[in-house]
């Protein structure tokens, strides 16, 4: 039986989203919504050159989910209360998933945010077992 969570892991998620709340990261947060739909490892470099904002924005939302997994990975973060709280990981993942296997080859690090992946992983084992055509439509919608 999974604990029920604690004051500690509600507050620990209210922190999270206060920290998408400030206005860089919002920022960040819109430009990957509305321009990070690459296919291929190439197009992300294109778009998004070492330095520039695009760059900086695109590293900023994806190392902010892959930090966030870390904790859920390491069992900091009540593993329930945040995947019925953070599906805007599973958006991040989904839209990059696709260029993680040519970054890793590209860059000989096998670890690049294999967190987020692991967590994506196990929101789409925790949302199958609740709603099982979730995960499929989801990524139907999501995925570019």
């Amino acid at each position: 039986m999974v604990a029920a969570p604690t004051h500690d892991d509600v507050n620990l998620i209210l922190k999270l989203y206060d920290l998408r709340r400030e206005s860089r990261m919002r920022e960040a947060r819109a430009w990957f919504d509305e321009h990070c739909s690459f296919r291929t490892l190439k197009e992300l470099e294109d778009a998004c050159p070492m330095g520039s904002d695009a760059s900086q924005f695109f590293w900023q939302v994806v190392t902010y989910w892959d930090m966030v997994a870390s904790f859920l990975k390491v069992g900091n973060l009540h593993r329930d209360l945040f995947l019925e709280n953070h599906g805007e990981m599973v958006f991040v993942w989904l839209r990059i998933a696709n260029v993680i296997p040519e970054m890793r080859e590209k860059w000989k690090n096998p670890m690049l945010l294999e967190n987020l992946e692991a967590a994506a992983a196990a929101y789409e084992e925790w949302a199958s077992a609740r709603a099982p055509e979730a995960w499929e439509a989801m990524k139907g919608f999501v995925a570019p």
